[in-house]
């Protein structure tokens, strides 16, 4: 999900699912850049603030509660956004 913040920034929303469904916790590193941006965590939605009409890859790593871990990533352009808000 991609909503129109102010001027050129896009709030994305992100999210993330274990199959087959259990609790797990989640990190994400918004520009996949090796560097982790948020703590590990029970929620798999997370929103984060990105510039308007570029390209990313954000990855999100799982673990589940017998310690398996799992990472994935997504690539996406996000929208155009023109005098925000909309």
């Amino acid at each position: 999900k991609q909503t129109c913040v102010n001027g050129d920034i896009v709030a994305v929303t992100l999210s993330a699912t274990v199959s087959p469904a259990q609790p797990a916790k989640y990190r994400w590193d918004f520009t996949n850049n090796g560097t982790f941006d948020t703590a590990l965590n029970s929620n798999p939605r997370v929103t984060h603030n990105y510039p308007d009409e570029r390209r990313f890859t954000a990855r999100v790593r799982v673990v589940n509660a017998q310690g398996m871990v799992a990472t994935d990533t997504v690539t996406f352009t996000t929208r155009r956004c023109t005098g925000g808000g909309g």
